[in-house]
């Protein structure tokens, strides 16, 4: 059987070649040499002010009538090697399934913030993506664009693509496959939606916030696709991909076909962030007809959003029908005027990944597309490369759409990360990926199955929890019959203050449509709870270390120490992001301290629990004259301090037998009790 399924696999490889050949072949040294083209034509940017568009809230934007075919996969794949392929997934995949605990439960989460995105516009499928600032959450579908304040979730602004873009007259109104990203690093919004006019021209439109402010000036490009570099190529793109790198560039990525032939290759478009982000571009960097392993040309590339420094850029694409492996590439000296790509080893995953069957829905004859294991959107961060699509795969009664987390430690090449996330009967599909600051992985993603209409679910921190909740859930079935359109992918982002992840999805309204939902993680913080010292302990150490349970989804937490239970002047209030501190205090033996928690994230911030004690016992009071022993001379020492303006105890507390913090008529009648009639010892001591 697996020379059988090596041979189809030979068998598929050497088809695509033959296919695609006159690309292929046309590299006689290295077959996996990527070739590039560089664009000398500048391009001053146009100029729009967000507040000066017209409001177009509801506004219908039908997808117009295309003269030519859409296509979605360069070639028709062997069914019976795709069927092998799935028989291989299923079976290997037994070794890293990670099956979704909550998956029957259906509980909807708690997010931080939850709110109403763009609702639907007309177009089929929505491709729904979006990016968060330091005050906006900015939305993008087939064909508008929103843009909401971040934390209220108030609609501040929406507009058509067609009038957005108006000002650099694109080849035609037919603009679709929306993304959007910010760059935290420059503080810019970027917009890219494709163009066509289906007959020769077609267009990367650009829009470029001037600031941080979604709702300020931006600049608007409307870049050539029809070329290579400065060749007219006769193609459009579809499919694209957007990301950037640390320091140096934009990055845009599409499938490319001829306007009246196939599928031609994949390309990469390098934007200089100095030029693109001042207004005026001296040109691009375009690489395209980018190789696999086994010489195929690769087919959907997409760029990281890259959130650390990676020393140049990073690009994934898995093969669309399934495979063992995926396959990266590095793109260094992006400021340079000669930038190069570079295929990276090869990333073995054991087990195949293969085509998902059409996620069905309740009350429906009609199926969802999944489009398939096609590379979805990829994210970078601390020499960790992550991304996450859809699969088949068999849970027990049944093939379906499930998830394939894959993550990648780009410093071996090895996966770190290499999972099949789902739940038997139930399909999930379009995942999108991210981590936050603590290099927690959160998952947004389309979910339905005969008994459940689309919805939107996510899992926050997958490592310690894989449970999914739900964001919005579907009210209805979505279309009418036969296979539907839903997608073609998800929206996850990162806020720049780096302690939250955005997503953002679509869902099926009462209406037989789709809308959209924007929801922030973490969710809202849960208090913590006190482990040790335990309360009221005595602990015979000058050192104590508090601890308490970590709070679901704190990212810090307050502490505050003091020796008095209404903490007004706290010894110590201190911020910290483990569950566990050592208060740096020199503790007086006996006396009681009092401590409490906060737990803290983006979200909000829980009350302080109830105040603990603890003491640190030692050298036990009474000692009032400073002498060896406790005897009545402390008796004597202490009334003629108390009552002749002797001298005072030294140390202080000595002389505070009952640990009351001040010394009186009481501590001397507590000594007398203990030294002439066996009562309790002073405070104080083990």
């Amino acid at each position: 059987m697996r020379n059988k399924y090596l041979l189809i696999a030979g068998f598929v490889a050497l088809v695509s070649l033959l296919m695609l050949a006159g690309t292929v072949f046309a590299e006689t040294d290295d077959h996996r040499q990527t070739k590039s083209a560089a664009n000398k034509i500048g391009q001053d940017a146009s100029t729009i002010s967000m507040r000066s568009i017209p409001f177009e809230i509801d506004a219908q934007t039908p997808k117009p009538a295309r003269r030519i075919k859409h296509h979605s996969r360069p070639f028709v794949v062997d069914p019976a090697y795709l069927q092998q392929l799935e028989d291989e997934a299923n079976r290997l995949g037994q070794a890293i399934a990670n099956p979704d605990k909550g998956a029957r439960e259906k509980t909807l989460g708690s997010p931080c913030r939850s709110y109403q995105g763009i609702i639907s516009t007309g177009w089929n499928p929505p491709d729904p993506h979006a990016a968060v600032g330091p005050e906006h959450v900015v939305n993008v579908v087939n064909s508008s664009i929103a843009v909401f304040d971040k934390n209220s979730g108030t609609l501040l602004y929406q507009v058509t693509a067609e009038n957005f873009f108006a000002p650099v007259n694109p080849p035609s109104n037919f603009i679709f496959d929306p993304k959007i990203v910010y760059d935290p690093f420059e503080k810019h919004f970027v917009i890219l939606f494709l163009c066509t006019d289906d007959i020769s021209k077609s267009s990367y439109l650009v829009g470029v916030s001037q600031t941080e402010d979604a709702m300020g000036d931006w600049w608007l490009y409307d870049l050539d696709a029809a070329m290579i570099g400065q060749i007219p190529a006769d193609t459009w793109p579809d499919y694209p991909g957007l990301g950037f790198d640390y320091s140096d560039a934009v990055y845009i990525t599409s499938n490319d076909w001829g306007f009246s032939t196939g599928f031609e290759y994949s390309k990469v478009r390098l934007l200089k962030k100095a030029e693109l982000y001042t207004g005026s571009i001296s040109g691009w960097h375009d690489f395209y007809s980018m190789r696999y392993h086994d010489f195929s040309v690769a087919f959907t590339i997409k760029p990281a959003v890259t959130l650390s420094d990676a020393g140049g850029e990073y690009l994934l694409s898995n093969i669309w029908y399934g495979a063992t492996y995926t396959t990266y590439w590095k793109i260094e000296g992006a400021g340079t005027e000669t930038p190069t790509i570079m295929l990276q080893p090869q990333v073995n995953l054991v087990a195949p990944y293969s085509n998902p069957p059409n996620p069905p829905q309740a009350r429906s004859t009609a199926v969802l597309s999944p489009l398939g294991p096609m590379t979805q959107d990829v994210f970078y961060r601390n020499d960790k490369l992550y991304t996450a699509f859809s699969q088949s795969y068999n849970w027990g009664s049944g093939s379906v759409a499930s998830i394939r987390l894959v993550g990648i430690n780009t410093t071996t090449s090895s996966p770190f990360l290499n999972e099949v996330y789902g739940a038997d009967g139930i399909h999930y599909f379009f995942p999108g990926i991210a981590t936050d600051y603590q290099d927690r992985i959160y998952l947004v993603f389309s979910r339905s199955s005969v008994e459940d209409f689309p919805s939107i679910y996510y899992v926050a921190d997958y490592q310690t929890n894989n449970s999914a909740f739900g964001l919005k859930v579907g009210q209805d079935y979505f279309g009418s019959s036969g296979v539907v359109r839903w997608g073609d992918y998800a929206g996850i982002c990162v806020d720049p203050s780096d302690r939250s992840v955005w997503m953002y999805h679509e869902w099926a309204t009462a209406s037989h449509n789709w809308s959209t939902w924007v929801g922030q993680l973490p969710e809202a913080v849960e208090p913590a709870t006190h482990i040790a010292p335990a309360n009221g302990s005595a602990i015979p150490d000058t050192v104590v270390t508090l601890e308490w349970n970590s709070a679901e989804a704190a990212d810090s937490f307050l502490v505050e120490v003091d020796d008095h239970y209404n903490f007004s002047t706290p010894l110590v209030s201190v911020k910290i992001t483990e569950p566990t501190y050592t208060p740096e205090l020199e503790y007086l033996s006996g006396y009681s301290y009092y401590w409490r928690v906060k737990s803290i994230n983006d979200c909000n911030t829980t009350a302080y629990t109830t105040a603990w004690t603890f003491s640190v016992c030692g050298d036990m009071h009474g000692n009032a004259d400073n002498s060896i022993d406790i005897d009545i001379d402390d008796v004597v020492f202490l009334i003629h301090y108390i009552f002749s303006g002797g001298p005072e105890p030294d140390p202080y507390w000595a002389g505070d037998t009952d640990c009351s913090r001040e010394v009186d008529i009481d501590d001397a009648v507590y000594l007398i009790s203990y030294i002439f009639a066996g009562g309790t010892p002073p405070c104080g001591g083990c």
